[in-house]
């Protein structure tokens, strides 16, 4: 994950609770203010303050989701292209709002518009997540590499050392225990062999 999920949220809730306190307050000030295009303005945010809501719900899931990796992240093209659909029909009633102060309109295509930015970004989407695969299939294989390679070095490091002087010391310990196994095996021969020939 690149980011804290609870930062994600925190920093997304933080700045729709920031907006809607400034709403709040420019509201407020509608009492004492009688400017008609500050009125206009209010008004339109406090009547798409509901798609502002969603915007904040789409933007921060699609969000949350390209924090993901792969295969996790698939679905955060979907919430993107959805977030801007959304975002781009915001500047459209913004828009209609700045031509009712300008005078005058331009038709603008808003269904074919949305279709091919929703599609734009869906398709953007897939390629930069499927481009990443092998990039990251190849990340993992080489973490794993070098975690074997850590086990390997640690399992190494607390073998302990042994050194030739020991080696031989071991070796003469073994040619003297077997030495003297071959010793005791004959000595009652020997002394049996004694008496025989003390008794003659």
């Amino acid at each position: 994950m690149k980011k804290g999920i609870l930062r994600i949220i925190f920093l997304k809730v933080f700045s729709f609770l920031a907006f809607l306190l400034i709403l709040a307050a420019a509201n407020y000030l509608t009492s004492y203010i009688r400017f008609s295009i500050y009125l206009d303005i209010v008004r339109f945010l406090v009547d798409n303050l509901y798609l502002s809501f969603v915007i904040f719900l789409v933007t921060m899931f699609s969000e949350l989701l390209w924090n993901f990796e792969w295969p996790l992240n698939l679905v955060a093209p979907l919430f993107s292209a959805t977030a801007g659909v959304f975002i781009l029909e915001y500047i459209y009633r913004l828009w209609l709002l700045i031509e009712g102060f300008v005078g005058f309109s331009v038709v603008i295509p808003k269904g074919i518009i949305l279709f091919w930015v929703f599609l734009a970004i869906l398709i953007f989407g897939y390629i930069f997540i499927f481009a990443r695969v092998p990039k990251r299939l190849e990340e993992t294989e080489e973490t794993k590499k070098k975690i074997g390679e850590k086990k390997v070095e640690g399992a190494l490091k607390e073998r302990p050392s042994v050194s030739w002087e020991e080696i031989g010391r071991e070796f003469k310990e073994g040619l003297y225990n077997i030495g003297r196994a071959i010793n005791r095996k004959f000595e009652p021969k020997v002394k049996k062999s004694k008496k025989k020939v003390s008794r003659r």
